[in-house]
């Protein structure tokens, strides 16, 4: 009798430890989307990246098998740039049946098959905009009831004390203290429904953000202590997206210099540099930080300065037209990240507000 109890003991944990995997991984049904595309680079980022799940693989190598929710807010914002409801319907479909988590936050990633119950508060705010754009566009019910869920879902667990956070919980706790300055976008914020008094107050952070006396923008803004945080080494896709965030309030004119500098001296932009020397710390150029900077010199409207970012940028493309990655930003042995075809792909259309 008391062997019977224990093994039936061991089949309740084990229903438990089931049901808990069961929990973080998504019952998922074929989505395939329609591959006869003008461009010849959305044609390869479906055939190459697309799973059958709706969701676009990382990269084609270590990570083809994990999948990330800013992929699928680009991915959103395309169809809505190219007016394409049937694919944006699928791709609809793929957020809401692998990433919605079960508080209507969004997972940020899904990884050996598991769902991440954290999200990230810059994919969520990008996809709260590929929803509502895709919602005023095509009047979809389903699409704006998600929408309203994922809002109120953000508004209620990714902030602390009136701020937007980089990551949520439902417990205050375990929120996140800071948020990154290249999240803060107050096109974004002016979706969340905000009273005028929150939205005036997230707006300020990216307002006040200092610069340094190379002109670039500090990294983080700690809510407790109510102060930035520069880091000694830059990324320039963060730079970028501040930048970018500030001009929506605000001149950047130091800013803009400081890359005209960079594309005049160097004919390139490099990944990451010293924030105090300005020297490369990486000798790797990026298709997504290309894309970025086109999308920067669209804003303060400097049109040789995108020209000659998108010529950069183009070089860094297979031409190559009897190989299988013709048209992409895959190298021949497959390296590559889906955001440096994603990002390039969007700006063939301007980046959608």
């Amino acid at each position: 009798m008391r062997h019977r109890k224990i093994v039936i003991l061991m089949i309740m944990s084990l229903c438990l430890l089931g049901c808990q995997s069961i929990k973080n991984t998504p019952k998922t049904e074929t989505i395939r989307y329609t591959e006869n595309q003008k461009s010849r680079l959305a044609t390869v980022i479906f055939q190459e990246f697309a799973s059958k799940n709706g969701l676009l693989s990382t990269n084609l190598t270590n990570r083809k098998n994990e999948y990330l929710a800013e992929s699928m807010g680009l991915l959103m914002l395309y169809f809505i740039q190219t007016n394409d409801k049937t694919n944006y319907m699928k791709s609809f479909q793929a957020v809401k049946q692998s990433l919605i988590l079960p508080n209507h936050l969004i997972s940020w990633e899904i990884k050996e098959g598991k769902r991440s119950d954290t999200n990230a508060l810059i994919d969520d705010l990008r996809l709260i905009k590929a929803l509502d754009l895709g919602a005023r566009k095509w009047g979809n019910k389903e699409v704006k009831q998600l929408l309203s869920k994922t809002i109120d879902a953000n508004k209620a667990y990714t902030m602390y004390e009136d701020y937007f956070v980089d990551f949520g919980s439902e417990q205050s706790e375990n929120r996140a203290k800071e948020i990154t300055l290249s999240y803060a976008t107050p096109s974004y914020y002016k979706r969340m429904k905000l009273t005028p008094e929150i939205l005036e107050k997230n707006v300020e952070v990216i307002q006040n953000a200092p610069q340094d006396a190379n002109g670039l923008y500090a990294k983080k803004f700690d809510i407790q202590t109510k102060t930035y945080q520069f880091d000694d080494t830059v990324h320039m896709i963060d730079q970028l997206l501040t930048a970018r965030n500030v001009q929506e309030i605000k001149s950047t004119s130091k800013f803009h210099q400081l890359l005209k500098e960079k594309m005049k001296k160097d004919g390139k932009l490099y990944g990451q540099y010293n924030r105090k020397t300005l020297q490369p710390v990486v000798r790797y150029e990026s298709p997504a930080v290309y894309s970025y900077a086109i999308f920067y010199s669209q804003t303060v409207k400097d049109k040789t300065l995108e020209k000659a970012i998108n010529k950069r940028m183009n070089q860094l493309k297979n031409h190559h037209k009897n190989t299988q990655y013709y048209g992409s930003y895959i190298a021949k042995n497959g390296e590559t990240h889906i955001f440096d075809n994603l990002l390039p792909l969007l700006t063939k259309g301007g980046w959608v507000r």
